[in-house]
């Protein structure tokens, strides 16, 4: 049994980057809108550069994104994403009396 569960394991190392996160996307990632996206190994989103916000986001539920490690929320740029193309944290001064919306909340606390 170990010897197959070794197997498994270094099989996996093979996988290329588009095969090791197509589990975020189970039938094909939406296209067609500019912008960039980024695959993570628990989400994919797709940001769009002239709204600053994700266009859309897609990642697997699981027992543990859904009851993920509790932490707290450290807020951050995503350094993949350039500067322009973000909301600064001040861009979140009153939206959710505003807009109705919060910082974060678009893929679960355990990515």
């Amino acid at each position: 049994m170990k010897i197959k569960t070794a197997i498994a394991l270094a099989s996996m190392t093979f996988l290329s980057t588009s095969q090791a996160f197509a589990s975020n996307c189970i039938y094909g990632c939406p296209t067609g809108k500019s912008g960039l996206t980024i695959e993570r190994t628990i989400y994919t989103l797709h940001n769009d550069s002239n709204t600053k916000f994700a266009t859309w986001v897609s990642y697997k539920v699981t027992k543990k994104t859904i009851d993920g490690p509790s932490r707290s929320r450290t807020w951050r740029a995503d350094p993949d994403i350039h500067s322009s193309h973000t909301l600064e944290p001040t861009d979140y001064t009153d939206a959710a009396s505003v807009l109705g919306v919060d910082r974060g909340h678009q893929v679960p606390l355990a990515a």
